[in-house]
């Protein structure tokens, strides 16, 4: 178990210290101005060390913007666009509120806040959504790394997605019209997606070679991300 004691700095200032062994048995130790707050503390510690939870304190000060450049330097298997996608929803959505704070002080009222923020500034509930899922899996990181003990992503109502509406398909003559509008360069592209349902990366990567007029036909092997 721990103790509290008052204890006395060098510049005369007195304090109540709540001293501890983190599980590997190291003395850790933490001061406070009131004696209550460092009773608690050290309660709050035995206690997260029962039930295995136990955080170093020093982690938690941990700069959120750091851990969200390790934690995305570890997702090394996503498809190329995907990575690219996600690291813009974090550089324009998370970083600009959570990337200066200490990951330790970041509570679900602020993760509420944020996404209410978001909300009213007009971005769909879809973005809003795939921005909280980016920082909630930062945070389950943080937990299973050590740093924090719970994630602050807990209990936190997300926006409602839109209801899905019938999709309005283009018919023969205004396809002729859009294809014959945009820049001559890219009309074989539009006449292509119209009539084959053919995905944007099978498109951009469609050649001549896999044309056969003949038996009109489209041979599609590749996608290109880039």
């Amino acid at each position: 178990m721990g103790a509290v004691s008052r204890v006395t700095h060098s510049s005369g200032r007195r304090a109540w210290q709540a001293r501890w062994r983190d599980p590997a048995g190291r003395q850790r130790a933490k001061n406070f101005d009131r004696k209550v707050d460092a009773e608690r503390y050290l309660l709050a510690m035995e206690t997260d060390k029962l039930r295995g939870r136990y955080t170093d304190p020093r982690l938690a000060k941990t700069p959120f913007g750091d851990w969200m450049a390790e934690y995305q330097a570890t997702r090394v298997t996503l498809a190329l666009q995907t990575q690219a996608r996600d690291e813009a929803t974090v550089r324009n959505h998370i970083l600009p509120s959570f990337g200066t704070w200490v990951i330790g002080s970041i509570q679900p009222i602020h993760v509420a806040q944020w996404i209410a923020e978001l909300d009213a500034q007009g971005y769909a509930p879809a973005t809003v959504r795939k921005a909280y899922q980016l920082l909630a899996a930062a945070f389950d990181a943080a937990v299973e790394s050590g740093l924090i003990g719970r994630s602050p992503c807990r209990g936190v109502k997300l926006p409602k997605l839109e209801t899905t509406t019938e999709i309005r398909v283009l018919d023969a003559a205004e396809i002729s019209v859009l294809a014959d509008a945009i820049d001559s360069r890219y009309s074989a592209m539009g006449l292509a997606a119209a009539y084959t349902g053919l995905r944007f990366s099978e498109l951009r990567a469609l050649r001549v070679g896999g044309f056969d007029a003949l038996r009109r036909s489209i041979r599609v092997v590749a996608s290109l991300v880039e």
